[in-house]
């Protein structure tokens, strides 16, 4: 007997085992059934079934109990209904009959289990294991079942017996997880149907129908076409009614699109007379254009040239710029320099003493206007002394008249008085001595006041002459002090005058450059018009 069991897999599915997400990624291929095994079950100790590419063949003499071990694994193992295990109508299998058939009393447990492979989009192997545990009492007379889904291997990384026996269900949940055993075989056969095929409960349900319409002793020898069309239409999920419309209206684009394809070629076959009609036009156009192509190629090597030489100029007024920036930073040095020393004069005892000088200046004035007024009086004064020299001479020689004339009287006096009386001589002598020693007393005591006059003046005139040399000594500093403004203001003037320079060279430069960029745009768009109009005649024989 050969059993091929159809390959199963999965379109697309969201549903989770053990938290990792079972639906097939692009590039993965479908699973198939690899394994399957029974442990303790019927007559079988511990088999294992290797699958080669999804199918195994079982082959034995009648009776060898090639059909109840398909009635245990296919379709049983994927969807756990013990209610519809037997194949055929002459022998009744029940998971009673199986655990108890050659045992004499006592409990059994046992598993009956099958093990999917797919290959994933990385490249490695995906599995998917379901299965079935019974546990049997001839005692009770009774059989019952839990079933289990995991993606570990029986046999490489999870063993369902341990040194006690086969795992009971409570040891076989503390082993996979509450969550991956299942003791009612409705919840057993949705989570299968969602991880292994990605089917809701209703369309699983029919294709385990056509399972196990297939897997009847004898199927193929009497198959009804009818019949067998309908099991095939009830085994297949209902189409999607969006994907009915979207193809509906694929079908409409194709229509379409077949009627724009004929407008198309009728277009394309009246381009093409036209394109045999414009052809001599084309030539002539072609050759017009080379002409222009020509002009243009020589209009672009005058663009070069002049490119050529707005650089020269371009370079030149850099170098231009280059020199007026030097001198631009020589003339700030220098205007840094001399703002150093006026610093440092500003900082210099003349420059703090300035308003010293003022004051000073002002005091010089002031002394220089007594100054003034001290000649003015002693002018005054000189014309007074000479006016009372003047008059002193006078006086003086008034005096030495009546002097004289009174020695002459006394003379003839004392001539008489000698001649009369001898003794008056020397009283009139002593008197004489007298007059004649008072005039230069008088003379002494005036000579002496002018010479305090004299003395006065010259002090004055010195007590000017010190004011007038400080006066001095303040002007020749105000005047290093107006010098050193005067060549602030040259290397400012000089700076300014770089920067404008400067300035000039920079928009010389900037000038070049705009001439060079329209020139090179107006070149561009010379080549760029006689690329675009060719091109647009050029179509239609490119269409053909």
């Amino acid at each position: 007997m050969e059993a091929e069991p159809s390959d199963v897999g999965q379109e697309s599915g969201t549903a989770t085992l053990n938290g990792q997400a079972r639906g097939a990624g692009a590039g993965a291929t479908r699973f198939r059934l690899h394994r399957a095994g029974i442990l303790n079950v019927w007559q079988y100790d511990e088999q294992v079934f290797s699958f080669a590419g999804g199918r195994m063949l079982l082959r034995g003499a009648n009776g060898a109990g090639k059909s109840k071990t398909l009635e245990m694994l296919l379709p049983f193992a994927l969807d756990g209904d013990k209610a519809r295990m037997t194949a055929s109508a002459k022998h009744h299998t029940s998971l009673l009959w199986l655990m108890t058939d050659g045992v004499d009393g006592g409990n059994r447990i046992g598993y009956v289990w099958v093990e999917f492979a797919r290959t994933a989009a990385d490249g490695t192997e995906e599995f998917f294991t379901c299965g079935v545990g019974i546990r049997a009492s001839s005692s009770a007379r009774q059989a019952t079942a839990w079933h289990f889904v995991t993606s570990r291997r029986v046999g490489v990384d999870l063993a369902l017996e341990d040194a006690g026996g086969p795992l009971s269900a409570p040891r076989l949940r503390e082993v996979l997880g509450a969550e991956q055993v299942f003791d009612r075989a409705a919840d057993y056969k949705a989570c299968v149907g969602r991880e292994l095929f990605g089917l809701d409960p209703r369309a699983y349900d029919e294709v385990l129908r056509l399972l196990y319409w297939l897997r009847q002793p004898q199927v193929g020898e009497d198959i009804e076409p009818a019949r067998l069309t309908g099991q095939l239409g009830q085994s297949l999920p209902q189409l999607d009614e969006q994907a009915v419309r979207g193809a509906a209206d694929t079908f409409d684009e194709l229509t379409a699109f077949g009627e724009q394809i004929d407008r198309r070629a009728a277009a394309a076959t009246a381009l093409t007379g036209l394109a045999e009609a414009y052809h001599d036009y084309a030539a002539a156009v072609l050759a017009h254009r080379a002409t222009a192509v020509d002009t243009t190629v020589q209009e672009d090597r005058r663009l070069h040239r002049g490119a050529e030489q707005a650089r020269s100029t371009l370079a030149e007024v850099e170098r231009r710029r280059d020199e007026a920036q030097t001198a631009l930073d020589e003339a700030r040095a220098g205007a840094e320099q001399d703002q150093a020393r006026l610093a440092t004069l500003m900082d210099s005892p003349e420059f703090r003493d300035q308003r010293r000088l003022d004051e000073l200046t002002q005091q010089a004035g002031r002394d220089a206007a007594l100054a003034d007024d001290a000649t003015l009086r002693l002018e005054r004064s000189g014309q007074r002394l000479a006016e009372a020299e003047a008059a002193l001479a006078r006086a003086r020689d008034e005096l030495a008249e009546t002097i004289e004339e009174l020695g002459r009287e006394v003379g003839s006096t004392a001539d008489a008085l000698r001649r009369s009386a001898p003794g008056v001589h020397l009283a009139t002598a002593v008197s004489r001595a007298l007059l004649d020693t008072a005039p230069d007393q008088v003379e002494v005591e005036t000579l002496a006041a002018l010479e305090r006059l004299r003395a006065s003046l010259q002090e004055a005139t010195a007590g000017v002459s010190t004011r007038r040399a400080e006066l001095g000594m303040v002007r020749e500093r105000l005047a290093a002090v107006d010098a050193a403004t005067v060549r602030q203001t040259v290397a400012e003037r000089d700076a300014e005058r770089a920067e404008q320079r400067w300035e000039t060279s920079r928009q010389d430069r900037i000038g070049g450059e705009h001439d060079a960029d329209l020139e090179a745009a107006a070149l561009l768009d010379a080549l760029a018009t006689w690329l675009i109009v060719p091109a647009r005649r050029r179509s239609p024989c490119r269409a053909t």
